[in-house]
């Protein structure tokens, strides 16, 4: 479960300061308050040395984006995607598929149509 709030924890983050940064044009630096709130409504109980951890790595990472800001991309074509690589789809060909009754001849346990498996799920009956 803490797994889960850890990423709820960082998509909170990205949604607010992704908010902040259309609305003013710029990134500004997280505070120890704002990683307790998120905290909060990421359900996480933090301690005050992750609180602390989260609050320079986040800040980091801020700064980052800060020095990326400053590149010059006017002649850089937008991605979707980090690697570019070639369509490798296939042509959807009918091909034919090996014969039922073969492949049910293989199987440890049949019914002679049928390939007859351990039961996974329990059902009450």
């Amino acid at each position: 479960m803490r797994i889960i709030n850890i990423y709820i924890f960082y998509f909170i983050i990205y949604l607010n300061w992704t908010k902040i940064y259309y609305e003013k044009g710029e990134i500004t630096m997280i505070s120890r308050e704002e990683v307790q709130k998120i905290s909060k409504l990421a359900m996480l109980e933090l301690t005050e040395e992750e609180v602390s951890n989260y609050t320079r790595q986040l800040g980091g990472i801020l700064g980052f984006f800060e020095e990326l800001k400053e590149l010059d991309l006017k002649n850089v074509e937008p991605a979707n995607h980090a690697i570019i690589t070639p369509d490798v789809t296939r042509e959807d060909i009918v091909r034919p598929s090996r014969n039922q009754a073969d492949i049910v001849g293989q199987s440890p346990a049949t019914d002679g149509k049928n390939i007859i498996v351990p039961a996974i799920i329990e059902t009450e009956e």
